[in-house]
């Protein structure tokens, strides 16, 4: 029992410090994806708040990169037969796109008027290790909104083209 305390309180502890360095961002523009000839598998596991709506309407897309400028644009999740985003789904997509080093960002844009309260969403791919972002917290409608692990400033918010 001490030790899955002491396990509990170590990962309590490297979430709250890796909290502590996120950049939480707003943004109003739309990512571009970068040209490329390679394609890479994707799996997303989305968790819903069970702060959310019991089902969503809402156009929900999403785009995630690496340090290097490298993008992946989901331009909708709901229009994944697997991804219900209803209140305490858990869901999992998976899918082929530009191909990343490390993802360590993870930017939401939502249009519609019900409302979509992500809890946590983990991104894996074929050159990158499971990155884990959590939210628990409602996405603004019409601005991209989202987390930024990374530490350089050319991947501090989606490239730029309109929504």
């Amino acid at each position: 029992m001490s030790s899955l305390f002491s396990i509990l309180t170590l990962l309590f502890i490297v979430v709250v410090v890796g909290f502590s360095q996120a950049e939480e961002t707003l943004i109003s523009s739309q990512p571009q994806q970068k040209d490329s000839d390679d394609n890479c598998s994707y799996h997303l596991n989305i968790e819903t708040s069970c702060f959310s709506p019991a089902s969503t309407r809402d156009h929900i897309s999403l785009v995630f990169g690496d340090k290097y400028g490298h993008e992946v644009y989901v331009p909708r999740l709901d229009d994944f037969p697997s991804a219900t985003l209803g209140r305490c789904t858990l869901n999992f997509v998976d899918f082929t796109g530009p191909c990343t080093s490390q993802i360590c960002y993870l930017y939401f844009y939502r249009i519609g008027g019900d409302g979509y309260s992500s809890h946590a969403i983990t991104v894996s791919g074929n050159f990158s290790e499971p990155a884990a972002f959590f939210f628990n917290t409602f996405i603004p409608s019409q601005t991209w909104y989202g987390l930024n692990f990374c530490n350089t400033s050319s991947s501090s918010s989606p490239s730029s083209a309109t929504a």
